[in-house]
């Protein structure tokens, strides 16, 4: 990311707010004889932690992302731009207006975001605050790359730069996590629990014997009670102290639902053209010896 500014320390927190906002208000007045676009404005920042200061953001939208090597992360809060739908179909439509935001935009914006696994199916509870598919611009970002730090405001040319004004005096820039705990569990449930679990497994062992089929994937959901909410950023920052060589991400579209999790394996990346991915698996039968089966490994990769 490229900035004329020097860097401010996070204590100044008048003067990064005074510099978004200055910043802001010229890219309006360039942007007032043209449609809507996106503005975005930033500031190097000192002294920042990108998860630290996510975890002590109002709960609400948030999310975070993290390279494997740890050598990019973005934390963003709030909404600049949402492009949504209840169900999954139209996706296409939605992937078409996230381009056209992108081509549109002189400046380096990203849009978290995801979409059901099967559109056609019911959807459980737990997962209608994600929608059928959700790409959101965060109002403000955080973004570590390379060791540098920097604080940034996103924005729709046709929004109230009063309304952003207030927003962006709302936000905490020192971050001093150290009263964020997380609780103990008071309970859990286990669906399908233990005995459930082995006489599926027994079912699953003896028809692959009698070769109705050749592979099951069992999956279980465990829910847990707390006595007080759970921060979902500070829960995935212990988790990413525990995972290394992972990516690490938070979806919170409210306060009360989030999706976190760590992944070794990186599904892909584009980079204009180049397509990049290591998620590639297959399966064959084997052959009839050592050097007919590296024949067909080779033949199937």
């Amino acid at each position: 990311m490229k900035s004329t500014l020097p860097s401010i320390d996070v204590e100044d927190r008048l003067r990064i707010r005074r510099e978004i906002l200055n910043r802001l208000l010229l890219l309006l007045a360039d942007a007032e004889k043209g449609p809507a676009v996106i503005l975005r404005a930033e500031v190097l920042v000192d002294r920042l932690d990108v998860m630290r200061w996510l975890s002590v953001q109002a709960s609400g939208s948030r999310g975070f992302w993290s390279d494997r090597d740890g050598d990019f992360q973005l934390a963003g809060v709030g909404r600049a731009d949402v492009i949504s739908g209840d169900t999954g179909h139209g996706i296409e439509g939605a992937l078409e207006q996230v381009h056209q935001r992108l081509e549109f935009c002189e400046c380096d914006i990203r849009y978290f975001g995801g979409m059901r696994f099967s559109p056609s199916r019911a959807c459980s509870a737990e997962w209608r605050s994600f929608q059928g598919y959700r790409f959101l611009l965060p109002r403000f970002e955080v973004v570590c790359r390379g060791g540098v730090t920097t604080f940034a405001c996103n924005m729709r040319s046709d929004d109230s730069i009063g309304v952003v004004e207030q927003e962006l005096a709302r936000v905490v820039l020192q971050h001093d996590n150290a009263g964020i705990t997380i609780p103990s569990p008071t309970g859990r449930v286990n669906r399908p629990d233990r005995r459930e679990w082995e006489f599926a497994v027994g079912r699953i062992l003896h028809g692959i014997s009698e070769h109705r089929f050749s592979k099951v994937v069992l999956a279980r959901s465990s829910t847990l009670d707390f006595d007080m909410p759970v921060n979902a950023v500070h829960l995935l920052g212990q988790l990413k102290d525990r995972t290394v060589n992972a990516f690490q991400f938070c979806f919170q579209p409210d306060e009360k639902h989030a999706f976190i999790g760590a992944s070794p394996e990186r599904l892909y990346r584009r980079d204009g053209r180049r397509l990049r991915t290591e998620a590639i698996a297959g399966t064959r039968l084997r052959g009839g010896g050592d050097a007919e089966d590296n024949r067909l490994a080779e033949e199937l990769f």
